[in-house]
């Protein structure tokens, strides 16, 4: 297994970044320091987790106990993600039609 920090140094390195220049990248209250500790395994935040995500790579979880979990995560999450859109969809449609049956009850008393 390797660790969230080489994988952050690997696709940092394949970008020929500096630690300050990822740094730079990242913006906020990143500094050199900061991404130092990282890759040589200090603990980070979720949010400095997702920041490195955003701006390198998901990469930087692949083959790391973090990537295993946050992969079956993944498929969950997405599934549960088309399952809400398939919800939404499904509602819009049933007001869609209770819109024209509506229409066509108004229709038919008018006729009447």
């Amino acid at each position: 297994m390797k660790t969230i920090g080489e994988n952050v140094r690997a696709q940092r390195q394949s970008r020929n970044l500096s630690q300050t220049g990822l740094a730079d990248a990242l913006g906020g209250d990143w500094v050199q320091k900061t991404v130092s500790r990282i890759e040589n395994g200090q603990d980070m935040t979720v949010t400095q987790l997702e920041q490195l995500i955003r701006v390198l790579s998901p990469q930087i979880l692949a083959e790391t106990n973090l990537g295993v979990m946050a992969s079956a995560d993944f498929v969950y999450l997405l599934n549960e993600s088309r399952i809400a859109e398939s919800r939404e969809y499904l509602h819009e449609a049933y007001q869609a039609t209770e819109h024209t049956l509506n229409m066509l009850r108004g229709i038919g008393k008018a006729l009447e």
